[in-house]
């Protein structure tokens, strides 16, 4: 099968492509610095040739003595970003909703399932009446 030739600016499936592999370099250099980017990809492809040669070695393809194991390990953690090196963040949706968003789901959930309504008004009614709801409410601004 002949592959047909790609024009310039497309994707495989004929799409306009959004941006190019040199604008997105550029991009990158510009961030960084020349000379600190191609560093940072140097390492990263060391990084990525120790970690396919260790995993040759455990598949036995390739015999690597302990000087090699280390080495290439050594390789992996300068250029490949570690689990402790990875922060998450996670936001609650709610926290970041605003209140017509909020009001606007909740109206939705209403709808969706009515049913669900009288029993959540029930459950909002005996939180209201324990001692201990009252203090966990916010009290209103009096102006």
């Amino acid at each position: 099968m002949d592959k047909q030739p790609i024009a310039v600016g497309l994707k495989r499936d004929g799409t306009k492509q959004a941006r190019s592999n040199q604008w997105i370099k550029r991009k990158a250099i510009k961030a960084v610095g020349a000379d600190a980017a191609i560093e940072r990809d140097k390492s990263r492809l060391r990084a990525e040739y120790a970690s396919r040669m260790l995993e040759s070695h455990l598949d036995g393809t390739v015999k690597l003595d302990a000087v090699g194991v280390q080495a290439a390990k050594a390789l992996m953690d300068k250029g490949l970003p570690s689990l402790q090196a990875i922060e998450t963040t996670s936001v609650e949706p709610a926290m970041t909703m605003t209140e017509e968003t909020i009001l606007a789901s909740l109206v939705a959930a209403m709808t969706a399932y009515p049913h669900l309504v009288n029993r959540a008004q029930a459950e909002l009614a005996k939180q209201s009446s324990s001692p201990v709801a009252d203090t966990q409410q916010p009290k209103a601004d009096v102006a």
